[in-house]
C-alpha cells in the first residue's frame, strides 16, 4: 500500500508482505509469503515484540495527540512571530 515499504524501513516497526501480479495487472498480497511471515513472528516472539515496540515508539513520536498539539503550537508560534516582524505599525 503506497509507500509502506519505505515507512517500515524507516521506522523498523513492521514487515512488508510481498506482492504478486494478477493476470489483469493488479497486485495482490503473496499469501504464501504472508503465512511465512506470520509463522516467523510466532516462532520468534522477541523479534515480533521488538517490531511492536519500534512501531509504537514511532507512533508516539509522530502521531499521539500530545505530539501533534506540540507541532501545531510550534507552527502557530512561528506564524505569529513572522507576522509580528512584517506587521505595519501605525
Amino acid at each position: 500500500v503506497g509507500n509502506a515499504r519505505e515507512i517500515v524501513a524507516w521506522t523498523g516497526g513492521g514487515v512488508v508482505v510481498p506482492t504478486e501480479s494478477m493476470s489483469d495487472g493488479r497486485k495482490t498480497a503473496d499469501t504464501a509469503a504472508a503465512a511465512r511471515l506470520v509463522a516467523d513472528m510466532l516462532a520468534h516472539p522477541e523479534q515480533a515484540a521488538g517490531l511492536g515496540r519500534s512501531g509504537r515508539r514511532h507512533w508516539m513520536e509522530s502521531f499521539c495527540w500530545e505530539t501533534i498539539a506540540e507541532k501545531y503550537e510550534a507552527v502557530y508560534r512561528d506564524a505569529i512571530a513572522a507576522a509580528s516582524k512584517t506587521a505595519v505599525r501605525p
